[in-house]
């Protein structure tokens, strides 16, 4: 499955999770969003601030808008060097915890299994980006580890030896 083409429906029918967006950019990928500072391409309601407690972390708010790379094609135009957070999405995470957002399609579409494993295949990135900035009652969230518990309880109550 296509996960591009999922999402580039979603962004055009919703804008999906390309709008109203505010994430932690790190350092290593913070140079398409200073270049489009720097070119005046983010609004005046959009900001980058580099964080005062954490040099190596910037703060990237689209306010009410768009994100300031997806294109009228409904794409990322950085989609190559695309921030790790965008990269990974639907997961989100603070600390060890990983949290998967409910309301995004591929955690319909992509089994959460897979969707499960993006973590460890990141595991050298997420190092470096430590906690995000997230809100979590803005959207609904759920812990990975409670996910895979409720899910080992559903093939339990599945299992015909139980006897259920």
């Amino acid at each position: 499955m296509a996960t591009k083409n999922v999402c580039s429906e979603c962004i055009k029918h919703s804008g999906g999770c390309c709008v109203s967006v505010r994430f932690n950019v790190h350092v290593r990928e913070v140079q398409p969003f200073l270049e489009a500072q720097k070119n005046g391409k983010i609004s005046d309601k959009q900001k980058l601030v580099q964080d005062k407690s954490d040099k190596a972390q910037y703060l990237y708010d689209s306010g009410d808008e768009r994100c300031v790379f997806l294109n009228d094609f409904n794409s990322c135009s950085i989609y190559d060097k695309r921030p790790l957070i965008c990269r990974m999405y639907p997961i989100l995470w603070k600390k060890d915890n990983h949290f998967v957002d409910l309301i995004c399609p591929l955690v319909h579409l992509v089994p959460l299994r897979e969707i499960a494993t993006w973590p460890d295949k990141n595991k050298e990135s997420l190092v470096f980006m430590d906690e995000l900035e997230f809100d979590g009652r803005s959207r609904q969230y759920i812990n990975l580890k409670t996910l895979n518990s409720m899910n080992d309880a559903l093939i339990i109550l599945k299992d015909p030896d139980v006897g259920f």
